[in-house]
């Protein structure tokens, strides 16, 4: 048998088990399926073709800032391109643009598309929410010691309005759905978290933590943004009542988007 035609046999009957790293409370894998040869050289091509990236650098800073890949960068050019020789001329295409945008949007947190509104980024997110909320003297909120700034400075900035911002200490860089409950009251309106931190990579028991506020009459606000294209959430599940995150780490899209 040629050389060509071992490795085509190899490639087609080879399979390879892995893991698709998925993370638990505990920080854990999951074993989640298998794959042949063919398909991980496939998953190769197509990260090579899609991510000019990948010839100059190994990349591992997803976290912080994802690199674009070719469609996304197609498509802002596309839309430069139009308001350069355009205008506004075609401002109905873009306003079709941003409901095939909430729809799917909609699809991958599990809501309705009305549901989705479009903002500048997860910062501004939060803070809508935090200074929108109707509040009333003596009400507090939860959050966590783990939090990045965003998830953090707007809920504490509601103590001048009376609202008390109650914090959540970690142990070992990980909280639990009972360390939340010890902090909530009959005053607690809100409980806001992130799916997984910035500087670690815990990720929260959103189901759980959803379940509490769901029993107790309380809103559940996560910050999505650590984990949103990478790790699948449904925000019906989880009962999360506000969530926020942009495009630029795992969703592959450019800063404030």
């Amino acid at each position: 048998m040629p050389a060509s035609a071992r490795l085509a046999h190899v490639a087609d009957s080879c399979v390879i088990w892995y893991q698709f790293i998925q993370y638990t409370p505990l920080g854990r894998a999951r074993p989640r399926g298998r794959c042949t040869l063919s398909d991980v050289l496939d998953k190769i091509r197509i990260r090579n073709d899609e991510f000019p990236i990948t010839a100059n650098v190994i990349y591992f800073n997803h976290a912080a800032v994802g690199p674009l890949p070719r469609r996304s960068v197609a498509a802002i050019r596309s839309h430069a391109s139009d308001q350069m020789y355009w205008g506004a001329l075609h401002w109905r295409e873009w306003t079709d643009e941003y409901a095939r945008f909430r729809a799917a949007a909609a699809r991958l947190i599990g809501s309705a598309a009305d549901e989705i509104s479009i903002l500048k980024n997860t910062s501004e997110g939060i803070s809508f929410v935090a200074e929108g909320f109707r509040w009333n003297a003596g009400d507090n909120v939860v959050t966590t010691d783990l939090e990045f700034p965003s998830n953090f400075v707007p809920w504490k900035r509601l103590e001048r309005r009376g609202v008390q911002c109650r914090v959540v200490p970690s142990t070992d860089g990980a909280f639990t759905v009972d360390d939340v409950e010890s902090l909530v009251d009959d005053r607690t309106r809100i409980v806001t978290v992130s799916s997984v931190q910035f500087h670690n990579g815990f990720a929260a028991d959103l189901v759980a933590i959803g379940a509490l506020c769901a029993e107790r009459g309380i809103s559940f606000c996560v910050d999505a943004i650590q984990g949103l294209g990478q790790i699948p959430l449904d925000v019906r599940k989880a009962n999360i009542s506000f969530l926020a995150a942009d495009a630029h780490k795992w969703m592959l899209g450019p800063e404030g988007a």
